[in-house]
């Protein structure tokens, strides 16, 4: 893996929705690239939204857990050499975004 999303959300499964279509639409090399998605697991429609094209790893853990924790736990199961924390708001506009973080990161 080049790049790991870390990504807590709970309640906006639209938005998670959108943000993965969005995430498909503008990578160029999808397949080095994974979410660690934090979920409530009282959280059902969160946890049921997902992509066919993309290494989605969930993490269903109980309701309650601070925003630090959560982000410490998808951290210590992501695999890529490159994180970035994420919000379920976001949505991807640049074309193959990927590929220049890795060239930036790799000068």
């Amino acid at each position: 893996m080049n790049i790991s999303l870390l990504l807590p959300s709970r309640g906006r499964p639209a938005q998670l929705q959108r943000l993965f279509d969005s995430i498909v639409a503008t990578t160029a090399n999808i397949e080095k690239l994974e979410i660690i998605l934090y979920i409530d697991e009282d959280d059902l429609p969160t946890e049921k939204v997902s992509h066919p094209s993309l290494s989605l790893i969930k993490l269903v853990k109980r309701p309650g857990e601070r925003m630090g924790r959560m982000n410490q736990l998808c951290y210590e199961a992501s695999q890529g050499r490159y994180v970035m924390l994420m919000n379920d708001d976001v949505v991807f506009r640049t074309p193959r975004w990927d590929e220049r973080v890795v060239e930036v990161f790799t000068r």
